[in-house]
């Protein structure tokens, strides 16, 4: 999470989404910067307005003075990427770890609810799905984002590429794909929404 109130906008770090490499673009212009734990850094849309937003307000940043942003990816390029990430050397033995796991058997784990997977759609809403964060760009669209942040900083950003996973062969089984694009409806509803 990176506040940037003074330039109109605060940016909510999804997982797996290019967070990492554009919270390091934005870091010469944050009011506030979150990098750690993981579970600050990727604090749900929720968690913000419930304790950032008042500690920005208290700063002189009302809500009303900034948009909330983010990224989303595609819900099954995101799975594929959590199973890339999660087979890396250092989770090797790890409960976690997919180096021994199938993208199906991963994508089998997700629909079930295990593998340690927050859907999408569960961190960006509220209770009754209503999409909490102001404007959404797609992972693919990235360059949109920076020329829209680099407007309002008044300077082009570069991006450097950080948080890769590791380069790993993937195609899922066409019957375990149809499932996922069910289970992820909301998710690819919300993806074909955003920017």
């Amino acid at each position: 999470m990176l506040a940037a109130p003074q330039h109109g906008f605060v940016f909510l770090a999804a997982s797996k989404a290019g967070s990492t490499s554009v919270q390091r673009a934005l870091r010469p212009y944050a009011h506030l910067e979150i990098r750690t734990p993981p579970s600050d850094k990727h604090m749900p849309p929720r968690r913000f307005e419930a304790e950032v937003a008042p500690r920005l307000a208290r700063d002189g940043f009302p809500r009303s003075s900034y948009a909330t942003i983010a990224m989303v990816r595609h819900p099954l390029e995101l799975v594929t990427s959590w199973w890339r990430y999660r087979s890396r050397p250092d989770l090797d033995g790890k409960d976690r770890s997919t180096a021994d796991v199938t993208l199906d058997e991963y994508a089998e784990q997700v629909m079930a609810g295990e593998g340690g997977f927050t859907r999408p759609s569960v961190w960006l809403s509220d209770d009754t799905g209503t999409v909490l964060v102001d404007r959404l760009w797609r992972y693919d669209h990235i360059d949109a984002l920076l020329a829209w942040v680099g407007d309002r900083v008044g300077s082009p950003l570069a991006l450097r590429r950080l948080n890769q996973s590791p380069e790993r062969p993937a195609e899922l089984d066409p019957g375990v794909r149809r499932r996922l694009e069910d289970f992820f409806a909301a998710e690819l509803a919300i993806y074909a929404g955003a920017d």
